[in-house]
């Protein structure tokens, strides 16, 4: 015979893991959803939006091994960005904590480089970069900010 208080214990150790389990993929939904989300506002130019998801101490690794941080980001080389298309696919989100995670995925995109440049090609030219993303994401003030983003050329 199970004993009532068991019975109890056993079904609030089920909701607790139902619960947690629903709060992670909750979480990891929102990140790949704000991955998304600065991609298109990239696409579209939206740079107050593009660094309100950024941050204060944000830091970027090109895969020219350059870093930057977010202002430099912002000011030298988003705003010479023509994204023109972007693909994304194969997200994976890795919890740390209840307040850190990483989303790793692909990204094929076509665009051009006008200003400072990140990524290898012909200043002004379209070109086409495959890489692997590795970006980190931070809970801070009950908002999820993006602390580091790096991309990783495929061949």
């Amino acid at each position: 015979m199970v004993r009532p208080a068991f019975l109890t214990l056993l079904l609030l150790a089920t909701a607790c893991t139902a619960t947690g389990a629903s709060r992670a993929a909750g979480v990891s939904d929102a990140l790949v959803a704000r991955e998304r989300q600065s991609w298109e506002l990239v696409r579209r130019k939206d740079y107050a939006a593009f660094g309100s998801l950024l941050a204060d101490d944000f830091l970027d690794v090109f895969p020219t091994g350059r870093i930057v941080g977010k202002r430099e980001l912002l000011d030298k080389y988003i705003r010479g960005v023509d994204l023109k298309d972007y693909a994304l696919s194969g997200f994976h989100v890795v919890r740390l904590s209840d307040d850190a995670a990483i989303v790793v995925y692909t990204a094929v995109m076509h665009g051009i480089e006008s200003g400072e440049q990140a990524h290898a090609g012909k200043r002004g030219a379209l070109v086409e970069a495959r890489v692997t993303v590795t970006s980190a994401w931070a809970l801070r003030g009950g908002r999820w900010l993006n602390v580091f983003y790096r991309e990783n050329d495929l061949k």
